[in-house]
């Protein structure tokens, strides 16, 4: 079996960066320093291209170092100014409240009214306390020895009075039925030392009209003569002839009772 002539064949394309020299390098630049078209490979970054970027690396971290530089300078200020106000604060509020500065004294002033007034009332209260219990005491002795002058004076008097009724009633023999203006014939006794009376009413009788009294001798039953008050009554005679007057007689004479 006969074959047509064979068709040529057209010559192959050099690798991309390759010079179309047989044996140069793959990667190397194309003579004219440019990719050919058409060509999808992988690029190099020229001189002015890094160049730039680096630039931009370089702006960014300044940036970035600017930031956090800023941020620690604002709290390490904030620190240093909070310690440094703090410290002039209280110098100022030392320097003010110092031992005779208007703030020390406005203080004292201030402690000092109010000492007064608590410790003016606080005696006050004291003191009322104290007076009222000084004064009660007093009060009490006062009226102690007050009382106990009346109640002597009262008891002296009552004394006195029960004392004169008793020696009354011891003197006068017990008899408590007394009359005034009536007459009275007594006896009297020996008084006992209990009494503190020497003599004392033994009998008592009261005189009556139209009766005569007088003294009788008897005889007791151990022989002894006694005397003893007898009483006769008053007889009435008629007038007599010669003066008009009257005459009385006694007759039996009985023990006055």
């Amino acid at each position: 079996m006969s074959t047509g002539p064979t068709p040529p064949v057209p010559p192959s394309r050099p690798p991309i960066g390759t010079s179309g020299a047989p044996g140069a390098s793959a990667t190397g630049p194309s003579a004219a320093g440019s990719p050919l078209p058409g060509d999808h490979g992988p690029r190099r970054l020229g001189l002015p291209a890094v160049a730039g970027i680096a630039v931009a690396v370089l702006v960014i971290a300044g940036v970035v170092g600017y930031l956090i530089g800023h941020g620690s300078g604002d709290d390490s200020g904030k620190t240093t100014g909070y310690r440094d106000g703090r410290s002039a604060g209280q110098a100022q509020v030392q320097a003010n409240y110092a031992q005779g500065k208007p703030g020390y004294r406005a203080i004292y002033d201030a402690g000092q009214r109010a000492g007064l007034a608590a410790g003016t009332k606080a005696g006050e209260a004291a003191g009322q306390k104290s007076g009222e219990v000084a004064g009660q005491r007093s009060g009490e002795a006062k009226g102690q020895k007050v009382g106990f002058d009346q109640g002597q004076q009262v008891g002296i008097k009552s004394g006195q009075k029960e004392g004169i009724q008793q020696g009354a009633a011891a003197a006068l023999g017990g008899f408590a039925d007394w009359t005034n203006a009536d007459f009275y014939i007594v006896t009297t006794a020996p008084g006992s030392q209990a009494s503190g009376l020497q003599t004392v009413i033994a009998t008592r009788k009261t005189i009556e009209p139209d009766t005569n009294y007088r003294l009788c001798q008897n005889t007791d039953a151990g022989g002894a003569s006694t005397s003893e008050l007898c009483q006769s009554p008053v007889l009435q005679a008629s007038n007599s002839a010669a003066g008009g007057g009257t005459s009385t007689t006694g007759t039996a004479t009985t023990p006055a009772g």
